[in-house]
């Protein structure tokens, strides 16, 4: 896919170029959407479903449900983006952790950054219900990595 210009060919290289760059973000974008649902869900296994549950800790199961967390394709006018949220009012008691064991945003993303996105645990469980468990940030960076790999990939075109 390379690329060279010469002349007034330049705009409709260019122009080519990013239509290229354009569908290959469009086709990807499904299948990292469905890894970050993947990703949440396997965080949230991690950290609170699949942990010892407590005597006063009580797991609805809120937050599993694909409609209260999940992540959606929002790209529009060919900005391409993915949203991973959560509605259930207490997500970020568990992202975060509460009370004395609390982390802060950014520590957590800058962890999250250097575990390249891979799950994150600290031990929380329904026991120790207190501390963060984190499933949003760390699916959100790595469905930002892979974004940014294949965005670089399509860019080797450019010469």
């Amino acid at each position: 896919m390379g690329i060279r210009t010469e002349g007034l060919k330049f705009k409709s290289e260019v122009d080519r170029f990013l239509a290229e760059i354009e569908t290959g973000l469009t086709s990807a974008i499904k299948p990292i959407v469905d890894q970050a649902n993947n990703d949440l869900q396997a965080n949230l296994f991690a950290s609170v479903y699949g942990t010892a549950p407590g005597a006063v800790y009580i797991r609805t199961g809120n937050l599993k449900s694909l409609g209260n967390t999940s992540a959606s394709d929002i790209s529009k006018n060919g900005v391409f983006t993915i949203k991973l949220a959560s509605s259930v009012d207490y997500a970020s008691d568990i992202e975060y952790g509460s009370g004395t064991s609390e982390i802060d945003p950014g520590l957590l993303q800058q962890l999250s950054e250097a575990s390249q996105g891979k799950g994150i645990t600290f031990g929380r469980s329904g026991i120790n219900y207190m501390l963060p468990g984190p499933f949003i940030m760390p699916a959100t960076v790595k469905s930002r990595i892979t974004m940014e790999a294949i965005f670089n990939k399509l860019l080797g075109g450019w010469k």
